[in-house]
């Protein structure tokens, strides 16, 4: 063979190498990266095996300047400080150093330096957040059977202290991830948040406020009176409002829940609705949206393939919706798994007022609920609005330190203090189901005057 020949041979099999090493790296590769990242951006779709991971993400996170400032937001799909913190995490998990239990917490020791905090609305079983980072053995698990905060403290010499915490049994556990690479990325971001406005909102710690309690509340604070904050509006999204309820209109939007669209009738009911021969459809005149499936398979599936599922079929099937979501609680029940999921707005949450849960006649007391019966998914109700924000703003001036302090109030009965647009649904007969949002702070038990604590917008 002549060396020409060879030298031909070689390069064509180095092309092939090089087509197949970048095929691997394309589809292996995908699910955990940052093109699939946005299924809580539910109009893109991704396999169900990369949304295991989205069982992992917190609903908001607090970041802390170390100088006793923090800031919060409820959007992490794409938070680059999540990206940063989780690949920390499943660093430290992989790596396989001892998790050791330690007590309770200390929050003073945890918070007065610069760190992340992820808060979870749930309590999170330790060894459903292990497989979430796809780590197949890890102490976690050992150390704390669930947990509902995670704290992390970057230090510049001695890695990240890493705390897992359960404040229903008030247990913790903690790793120091040592020469792990990580802690100094985490610094650098933790710099810009200092220098960041937050229009002018940030949050104090109630324990390093000097306030009685065992428990650590995030309090909104304003950098000077009358800080603006934008306004939210929230409007209907299968069909146009300003023109009115056309039934034609919300029948063409349904059609996205149905494979086969020829095959699909107009069921006569008391409201909307749309069928096959396995599913149907309602659209309720309250704006509430509710499918159900009467076929489904029964398969071995745990909790983190059902939660796959849920989030797998909101993004294909509900393609009209467009806000972020996080996950507010979940129900194990005989068969069946109920997920139940909020909306995100401007970073914030969105909170449903007495009055408009009491208009949706215990059909919904959250934004969206998915039953997923057996692995198969037989059950979707969502409140069919898309949340945003207004050119507009109006302005704050609340000192919510002062009154809580001055109201003599125990903390210890605080359920939580969370700022947050709060759905309102006003008078519908003048305005076409519209809905106005209002900044609320919802401070719950042990308060009397709850209404005392509310900065309407309208």
């Amino acid at each position: 063979m002549s060396m020409g020949r060879f030298k031909n041979i070689i390069i064509v099999f180095l092309i092939l190498l090089a087509v197949y090493q970048t095929g691997r790296l394309w589809f292996e590769d995908s699910a955990g990266s940052s093109i699939l990242a946005n299924i809580y951006k539910p109009k893109e779709a991704a396999p169900e095996s990369g949304l295991k991971r989205h069982f992992a993400y917190p609903m908001r996170i607090v970041t802390g300047d170390g100088g006793g400032r923090f800031f919060i937001s409820y959007s992490v799909a794409d938070n680059a400080m999540r990206g940063l913190c989780d690949a920390l995490v499943e660093d430290v998990l992989k790596d396989g150093g001892a998790i050791s239990q330690s007590g309770s917490i200390d929050w003073s020791e945890n918070l007065s330096s610069a760190a992340i905090v992820y808060e979870y609305n749930i309590s999170v079983k330790s060894e459903e957040f292990v497989k979430a980072m796809n780590v197949r053995n890890s102490s976690l698990a050992a150390a704390i059977e669930a947990f509902d905060t995670i704290i992390i403290q970057p230090h510049e010499k001695n890695g990240s202290l890493i705390t897992w915490y359960d404040s229903a049994s008030r247990v913790c556990a903690r790793i120091n991830t040592g020469a792990l690479q990580g802690s100094d990325e985490l610094l650098l971001a933790l710099d810009k948040v200092k220098g960041e406005n937050n229009n002018g909102i940030y949050y104090k710690s109630s324990i390093l406020e000097g306030m009685e309690s065992e428990k650590n509340f995030f309090i909104p604070a304003w950098d000077k009176e009358g800080s603006p904050y934008v306004l939210g509006i929230a409007d209907t999204d299968y069909y146009d409002s300003a023109v009115g309820v056309e039934k034609s209109t919300i029948r063409a939007n349904l059609m996205a829940f149905f494979d086969n669209t020829s095959a699909v009738y107009d069921a006569t009911t008391e409201t909307i609705a749309s069928g096959d021969e396995n599913t149907i459809v309602k659209y309720y005149s309250n704006d509430v949206l509710e499918y159900t499936s009467y076929k489904w398979d029964s398969k071995n599936t745990d909790l983190l393939d059902d939660y796959a599922a849920a989030l797998d079929f909101i993004a294909k099937r509900d393609t009209r919706m467009t806000n972020e979501i996080y996950l507010s609680n979940y129900d194990e029940l005989k068969g069946e798994r109920h997920f139940y999921f909020d909306y995100v707005v401007n970073g914030l949450p969105v909170i449903f007022s007495a009055q408009l849960k009491s208009s949706l006649k215990e059909q919904l007391a959250n934004g969206i609920k998915v039953v997923v019966r057996e692995g198969s998914l037989v059950g979707y109700t969502r409140l069919a609005y898309n949340f945003n924000v207004e050119d507009d703003y109006d302005f704050v001036n609340w000192d919510i330190s002062g009154y809580i302090t001055g109201s003599g109030a125990d903390l210890d009965n605080f359920r939580s203090i969370t700022l947050g647009y709060s759905a309102n649904k006003i008078d519908l007969a003048e305005d076409n189901n519209k809905m106005s949002l209002h900044a609320e702070f919802m401070t719950i038990d042990g308060v009397s005057s709850v209404e005392a604590l509310k900065i309407d917008a309208n």
